[in-house]
């Protein structure tokens, strides 16, 4: 397992244990891994075990281990989506089999079924599989899902790439980065002003002291279900500018990024850190960014 993957693995296990389970995650990498990773974490949350989860022995795991993929989904006629295996609270999205996009009908028709009462009285689990192939429509209805979900309700977005969705779905998501997702392309006129603004105070985070950068950390505080999903964005969005930076320092020839790694490293510990109930959320963007300004420092 790569160093990405088993950091991904981590963090979707290390919510389960602690038991704080977010409304809406964001899977994102290359070829079937991140479809696998959220079939086994939709049946996990599910699961009625104590340990391993999924447990494969509890009558949650029996339901959703059978096999539904048969069903062809239909976005003009339905199925608009389909349940895993033969779970009536985990449900399946994704483009119809003779559609492009992800539509709608398909959101709309999810989140009646979702808000209605939980059939076998746990948690309610949706993937969206394909997640980049929603059109605006679908999108912006799924935001209104995450902006106000039911209780006990998760959605898990599915993608190459996480940048092809919506800023405001992104920020709204827990992300989990798994290998081989295309890194977005910060100075591209396709980001938001929000992002391109961040990008710029990282290009300078260099000339910042210390009473600067706790001032930069003062503005997630706030409530914690909406700091949390601010600082998830600004790691993910440092992590990308992280990654530029390496990438132009060898094409520059300059042989050491020890510091531009190390402070990766931090990201990916703090990001686990939004998984625990009681993490301070300030003092977790605080340790980003000293560890960025080290590195650029170096």
């Amino acid at each position: 397992m790569s160093t990405a993957t088993e950091n991904a693995a981590i963090l979707l296990r290390e919510s389960l244990a602690s038991g704080r389970i977010h409304s809406g995650y964001l899977i994102s990498g290359a070829d079937d891994a991140p479809r696998e990773a959220a079939l086994e974490f939709a049946r996990a949350l599910a699961c009625e075990g104590e340990d391993q989860r999924p447990c494969e022995a509890c009558r949650s795991c029996r339901l959703s281990g059978e096999d539904g993929e048969s069903i062809e989904l239909d976005a003009e006629k339905g199925p608009y989506f389909r349940h895993i295996g033969d779970h009536a609270d985990l449900y399946w999205v994704e483009r119809g089999a003779t559609d492009s996009q992800v539509r709608i009908k398909q959101i709309r028709e999810l989140q009646a079924a979702i808000n209605r009462a939980s059939t076998e009285g746990g948690r309610r689990v949706a993937v969206v599989a394909e997640a980049e192939l929603m059109n605006n429509a679908a999108q912006n209805a799924l935001l209104r899902l995450l902006e106000e979900p039911p209780p006990e309700t998760s959605v898990l977005l599915v993608a190459t790439r996480a940048s092809s969705l919506l800023a405001t779905i992104r920020s709204r998501c827990i992300r989990v980065a798994l290998p081989g997702e295309a890194v977005r392309n910060l100075r591209g006129g396709d980001e938001p002003e929000d992002v391109r603004d961040l990008v710029a105070r990282l290009d300078a985070i260099h000339t910042l002291g210390m009473p600067q950068l706790l001032d930069w950390a003062e503005e997630f505080r706030g409530k914690r279900e909406v700091t949390v999903q601010q600082v998830d964005e600004f790691l993910s969005i440092s992590g990308d500018w992280l990654h530029e930076r390496v990438l132009r320092a060898i094409r520059e020839g300059r042989e050491s990024v020890g510091g531009e790694l190390e402070a990766y490293r931090t990201i990916l510990s703090c990001r686990r850190e939004l998984t625990r109930r009681n993490t301070n959320v300030q003092m977790t963007a605080e340790k980003t960014l000293f560890a960025i300004r080290s590195a650029v420092r170096t």
